[in-house]
């Protein structure tokens, strides 16, 4: 096992640590980690969301999605688009609910 000593940074008024690009490659570390205080210090590993952790999102989201699609359906832009018989409902940006 690798040992490595490293500075904390100041990140508003937190502290961080950044991780060597090989750390976070070997680990599969992405944009969001689990961290679990153990009596021996801390662990950190990898967030692999689940299907229902998915869904949770989805549903803590819905209020946002529902209002922007309610916001984009009265654009004179999008009524406009719709209006056109060429386009169907599978034309419809999905970046919303990213």
């Amino acid at each position: 096992m690798e040992t490595v000593i490293k500075k904390l940074t100041k990140i508003g008024n937190s502290k961080g640590v950044t991780f060597p690009a090989g750390i976070i490659q070997k680990y599969g570390l992405e944009a969001e980690v689990i961290m679990e205080s153990r009596e021996e210090g801390i662990l950190i590993k990898p967030y692999k969301p689940t299907f229902q952790d998915k869904l949770n999102a989805l549903k803590r989201n819905k209020e946002k999605i529902y209002k922007t699609m309610e916001k984009q359906a009265r654009s004179k832009e999008m009524q406009a688009f719709y209006a056109n018989p060429e386009n169907t409902i599978v034309d419809i940006d999905n970046e919303i609910i990213d």
